[in-house]
């Protein structure tokens, strides 16, 4: 039976509260400061409304004189870099489709009518009659994830929207009408407004995000990258290979190479132009996707670019990997954990945020990094961690296993392969690939066997320990810290020294040269001769201002 599926990708007005979190109730966060909670929509969705358009020229001009440079945006025109392309969007509506066609069943539509009612996610012709309550794309049956970035957040919506449409359109028919106390509809607006659902983002700031790997929220990332590219291996093969040599050469000549040498500039930059048939430099333009001709410019750089990527993700048994995808393997156990057998009291001792009532559908939509970090993190028995296609799709599906019927030859079988009863089945891109996890021979595997392995190292309580820096950086000594954070603290004492130094050396020349003087003056005033100790007695009181008297002299 399936019933949940995790797919990953490449209320009445806006407005909030500020509130102090001391006063809140426990299900609010406590940063120990007050929060922001902001629990309405945009839209609620109902009547008409203004449509909004939003252009990325404010600082665009096409004379192009009175805006200096530094003004412009970094595409020179009216988008914002990293919009969802066209093509994009229609790659979209085909994985809509897509997933339409695995798991929903609608007669209107003729769609899977023949298939077993346990075998699909959603039945389109029941889900219909639940016009009022508990629908298919809302409340704890859909779960939507995504960071917040405009290409993200439209490949989710555009997905979605293809998905549901059909049952959209139907319960839209029923919006605006209620049950009178027959049970039969009655229209309550006869002006039949548009019907908008509105569907929850959760989502948070771009900065803190964590859907792709986040060197700014997890430090040890830097040093995880840093120890991969510094290996020998690394260093040989794509820095003093001759073959990296020569490729950063025509790098170099092309003009390209501060874009080129970042891995994800230079494949965003060479696939987008691409896929989307702009036009490129004349000794790139030598891509052809039937060839295997390893000379080609475009494929040199692309499989360059790709390959330092996939290096720091792999290295170490994925160590980088693993530590960047804890958050949303996280994430995505707090749906699994509940299927399990394990008491929810004893899980939430472990796994605080556990979804107690988790969705049947919970949506990712995120980066190719994303795909290539749980790939990665995965340990999967293939060369799967290549770049992810334009909106590839990594599925993971839960199957609950029923044991009532089966010929007692299979049950023990049935049993000792599925201890939970429940499966789970990984699909990346059309093609299954269960049986690449450690530990899963087949296309269905235990539950637990996934939930063993994440769980090594899929603790987000732990997450914020293990993401601190292991090592002080080798360019900062600490002597050279110490003088940063107090720049005047020795200058002040070094002239202070060396005043006391000049007054010490004054005195001691002026008490010389007085003495001297003084023992001359006597002997030609007086004739005396002093002896030694007289001489001492005398030097010592002049210098202190005390003039000794005769008899003590005598």
């Amino acid at each position: 039976r399936s019933s949940q599926v995790a797919r990953v990708l490449d209320d009445d007005t806006f407005g909030g509260a500020w509130s102090d979190s001391e006063s809140e109730s426990s299900e609010d966060y406590d940063y120990g400061t007050g929060i922001w909670n902001d629990d309405v929509t945009q839209a609620d969705g109902q009547g008409e409304q203004l449509m909004f358009e939003k252009r990325y020229d404010a600082h665009y001009s096409a004379a192009g004189k009175h805006f200096t440079p530094n003004m412009r945006n970094t595409l020179g025109g009216t988008c914002e870099i990293g919009q969802l392309l066209s093509e994009g969007y229609d790659q979209q509506l085909e994985n809509g489709n897509i997933l339409k066609n695995a798991y929903v069943r609608d007669d209107t539509e003729e769609l899977n009518q023949d298939m077993d009612p346990d075998q699909v996610l959603w039945d389109f012709d029941q889900d219909a009659d639940n016009s009022y309550v508990d629908r298919a794309y809302e409340g704890k049956n859909m779960y939507f994830r995504s960071d917040d970035y405009q290409r993200t957040l439209v490949s989710g919506q555009v997905l979605l929207q293809t998905l549901f449409d059909s049952l959209i359109k139907r319960h839209g028919a029923h919006a605006w009408k209620t049950l009178d106390e027959d049970g039969n509809e009655v229209q309550t607006d006869t002006n039949k407004p548009t019907f908008n659902p509105v569907i929850k983002v959760h989502t948070n700031d771009r900065d803190t995000d964590t859907l792709s790997p986040n060197h700014k929220i997890c430090p040890r990332l830097d040093e995880l990258e840093e120890e991969a590219m510094s290996t020998t291996e690394y260093v040989t093969k794509f820095v003093t290979s001759d073959e990296s040599v020569a490729l950063k050469k025509k790098i170099e000549d092309l003009g390209g190479a501060n874009r080129m040498e970042e891995s994800d500039a230079a494949i965003d930059c060479l696939m987008t132009s691409m896929c989307t048939d702009r036009t490129l430099p004349d000794a790139l333009d030598d891509y052809n996707s039937l060839s295997k001709d390893t000379n080609s410019v475009f494929k040199q750089v692309a499989d360059a670019a790709l390959s330092k990527k996939t290096f720091v993700y792999d290295y170490n048994k994925a160590a980088y990997a693993k530590l960047a995808m804890t958050p949303l393997w996280s994430d995505i156990l707090s749906n699994i954990l509940t299927h399990t057998q394990i008491p929810i009291e004893k899980l939430q001792e472990t796994w605080p945020d556990i979804r107690q009532s988790p969705p049947k559908f919970a949506l990712f939509s995120a980066h190719d990094t994303t795909i290539m970090g749980l790939l990665s993190s995965l340990d999967l028995e293939s060369d799967l961690n290549k770049w992810p296609a334009y909106a590839s799709m990594f599925l993971i599906e839960l199957y609950s296993l029923e044991t009532t019927y089966l010929p007692r030859d299979m049950l023990q079988t049935v049993k000792d392969t599925f201890p939970t009863k429940m499966a789970f089945r990984m699909i990346y891109n059309g093609e299954v690939v269960t049986q690449l996890m450690p530990r899963c021979e087949a296309e269905l595997c235990d539950v637990y066997n996934l939930i063993d392995h994440l769980s090594v190292y899929a603790d987000i309580s732990q997450w914020g320990d293990d993401c601190q820096k292991t090592k002080r950086p080798a360019s900062t000594p600490p002597a050279i810290v110490k003088q940063k954070k107090e720049p005047h603290k020795f200058s002040i004492l070094a002239v202070i020294g060396f005043c006391l130094l000049c007054t010490f050396i004054g005195v001691m020349i002026t008490y010389i040269k007085m003495e001297t003087y003084w023992r001359g003056e006597q002997a030609r005033n007086n004739d005396i001769i002093l002896g030694p100790e007289e001489a001492d007695a005398c030097g010592s009181a002049r210098v202190y201002g005390v003039v000794p008297s005769r008899a003590s002299l005598d």
